[in-house]
């Protein structure tokens, strides 16, 4: 049901996009910088702190006032709270830490509120990835005898990024609000269904 409900949420975001059929326009601007902050929500705030997060987006135009970006946005995680992943009969206790993010694409509805002045909406969807690191502290069978050979290994949860969000932008300069859905648990069965999976983004937007 889950990826049904994921399925949806995309065909109903990209049908409303592709309403608008007017001729494009190449006075625009391509380079996009973005730095902010991230602010995990619900479960995922209590396994990770709120992070710098910086972007760099390249823009293409599809018709007037609609547009397409492809880019990225990372952070470096600041792990609060362990959580267990159990894979191949063995238990490891994990802590998200390292450089994660997103891969992946967004569009962008334009709509004028002066010659100086605009306001986004921006859907996005993409490829998340969370990495930890990983302490193997013994195996799920307690009656394996097998000798436990600690060990610490730096792996990423991934997943599919879906997005929204909304920005409001004088000249080249702008604000942007963004939340972020990652259900890390449909696609990595190996941890609790409850792990996290929602954030918000605040930031400051710079077109080039």
């Amino acid at each position: 049901m889950k990826k049904i409900y994921l399925y949806l949420i995309i065909m109903s975001t990209f049908n409303a996009i592709a309403q608008e059929k007017c001729a494009p326009d190449n006075d625009f601007e391509r380079i996009i910088f973005e730095a902010g902050m991230l602010y995990p929500i619900g479960k995922l705030q209590e396994k990770i702190a709120p992070m710098p997060n910086l972007g760099l987006w390249y823009r293409s135009q599809i018709r007037k006032d609609l547009f397409m970006d492809v880019g990225f946005n990372v952070s470096i995680i600041n792990g609060l709270q362990t959580f267990d992943i159990e894979r191949n009969d063995s238990i490891f206790k994990s802590k998200p830490r390292g450089l994660g993010g997103m891969v992946g694409f967004r569009f962008s509805k334009i709509y004028r509120l002066s010659q100086r002045a605009n306001f986004e909406w921006c859907p996005s969807i993409g490829f998340a990835f969370l990495p930890y690191r990983a302490n193997f502290i013994g195996f799920s069978n307690t009656n394996d005898t097998r000798s436990i050979n600690p060990e610490q290994k730096t792996k990423a949860l991934l997943g599919m990024h879906l997005g929204q969000g909304i920005r409001l932008n004088y000249d080249d300069v702008g604000f942007q609000v963004q939340y972020q859905f990652t259900p890390f648990s449909v696609f990595t069965k190996d941890i609790a269904h409850d792990f996290g999976n929602q954030s918000f983004v605040f930031g400051v937007v710079y077109r080039q």
